[in-house]
């Protein structure tokens, strides 16, 4: 199990990041390269120290935009500019994208790959097969009840994960 963060805030690294090494745990962050240093988000300085402390860095593309449907040019453009940013000031490959909102088709997968990213994380219930393409993740909001999250880490779809075959 990976524990990851998405959309770069300000409190990743305010709450997340001292509790994480309080518990000696890691996990992964997907940032969008256009929010750092704007006010409620990370800024580069905090998200060096995070790597630091051993916390990895990885895309979730350069703005927070839907990638389906998005011509060749800004797909491409969306995909590369995060990528380069994080490897130029993490100094560290960015192997895994995270598509916001979770949406992704083919075509984004296929040009994530040609742009150098290993795998494309998604909130869907995609077939996931072991070094596949596609990483599937399962969602957990500040609504998630203890329950559900009790159950998340159980691996037990919740009810309407089985029935609609909609994000778990």
């Amino acid at each position: 199990m990976v524990l990851t963060f998405d959309d770069g805030r300000a409190t990743d690294y305010e709450v997340a990041f001292p509790l994480l090494l309080a518990a000696g745990a890691r996990a992964e962050f997907f940032i969008n390269t256009a929010t750092i240093e704007r006010a409620g988000y990370l800024t580069w300085s905090q998200i060096v120290e995070m790597h630091r402390g051993g916390m990895s860095f990885q895309s979730h593309a350069h703005d927070h935009v839907l990638l389906p449907g998005l011509p060749e040019r800004l797909l491409r453009n969306e995909l590369e500019t995060s990528k380069r940013l994080i490897e130029d000031r993490v100094g560290r490959g960015v192997d895994f994208l995270a598509a916001p909102y979770g949406l992704l088709d083919r075509h984004v997968v296929g040009v994530a790959r040609e742009v150098g990213y290993q795998a494309v994380c998604s909130s869907l219930s995609w077939p996931a097969r072991p070094g596949g393409a596609i990483v599937n993740r399962v969602a957990v909001y500040r609504d998630t009840t203890a329950a559900r999250f009790a159950g998340i880490l159980g691996r037990q779809p919740s009810p309407t994960c089985r029935a609609s075959r909609g994000p778990c």
